[in-house]
């Protein structure tokens, strides 16, 4: 009887699982590197109170295409191999930038990975901040019904006239035929 030798083990590039395994990444990869973003994401992060918008329909482009563990805190068994989540990380990051404003990407630019931007934009616009605290970008406050503008329409209407009576009793010598700032109408104040 003669033994033939056994044949050696296959190389791991060619075990057919594993090449599988890599094709279907790169198959996902694809799949995102031609995705049209802005199908997605239509509200460009401009820093005057739209980042919740802004950040909505990230989340969902990134849910889409597997990638939500590259910015939040969970382990990335999407990405495992450190080349593959490099080249999600830069597409990530690729799709942020491309999707904020010049004053707001000036803010995040020098960041070395996508998880680096979205945490700086998350403690930049995502927290309650003043308007100072924002480098001139503000918040803004939640959506505003038609009765509260009235109503503070008509609370401001109240003040203006409350403070011309009250400057107009003290100057009392003055003419009350005075310019009006906003119209360019003469009138009382």
């Amino acid at each position: 009887m003669s033994s033939s030798p056994a044949a050696p083990p296959l190389p791991k590039k060619s075990h057919p699982r594993i090449f599988r395994i890599k094709k279907e990444k790169e198959r996902k990869y694809l799949s995102a590197s031609n995705a049209n973003v802005s199908n997605f994401v239509s509200v460009r992060l401009s820093g005057d109170g739209n980042y919740h918008l802004w950040k909505t329909q990230m989340l969902c482009l990134l849910k889409a295409h597997d990638m939500r563990d590259l910015v939040e805190d969970s382990p990335t068994p999407t990405h495992s191999s450190s080349k593959m989540k490099e080249k999600y990380d830069s597409l990530l990051k690729g799709w942020i930038f491309g999707s904020l404003s010049e004053d707001v990407l000036s803010i995040v630019v020098d960041s070395d990975s996508a998880k680096c931007v979205w945490t700086k934009l998350e403690s930049f616009f995502g927290s309650c901040k003043s308007s100072d605290d924002q480098g001139g970008f503000r918040k803004s406050n939640p959506p505003v019904t038609s009765a509260e503008k009235e109503k503070e329409l008509s609370t401001t209407k109240d003040e203006n006239t409350n403070k011309t009576s009250n400057s107009d009793t003290n100057n009392a010598g003055e003419s009350m035929d005075k310019e009006a700032p906003q119209t360019g109408k003469k009138g009382n104040l």
